[in-house]
């Protein structure tokens, strides 16, 4: 199955169950696979919007305004999926961590 495929089943699923943060999430990767931004940026904020608990949004969503240019949204993202998963989720907090030291780090270079 290629990505278009993939989007379509993934929309037409997204259509019966309705909001399903699953669905958000996957369909938000997917379209960030495909360096398809905007696209992507819709559907993490639909998802951050629906259910900020979905842990698993922050770092992508991160990965996403970095490599857009966008370094304030970024380290904002981050800090904010920290304080989320902080004693809740060990191995996110920690890549969110490690997240925000690159975005430090593009920050001194500019």
């Amino acid at each position: 199955m290629d990505a278009a495929e993939r989007l379509h089943v993934l929309h037409r699923m997204l259509d019966e169950k309705g909001e399903d943060s699953f669905l958000l999430f996957a369909i938000a990767l997917e379209y960030s696979q495909q360096h398809r931004d905007s696209e992507a940026l819709a559907y993490f904020l639909r998802l951050r919007q629906h259910d900020p608990q979905y842990t698993g949004l922050y770092y992508h969503l991160g990965k996403l305004y970095q490599r857009r240019g966008q370094l304030a949204e970024a380290r904002q993202t981050v800090e904010e999926g920290m304080q989320r998963t902080r004693n809740r989720d060990q191995h996110a907090f920690q890549e969110l961590q490690q997240l925000l030291s690159e975005l430090s780090a593009d920050q001194e270079e500019d």
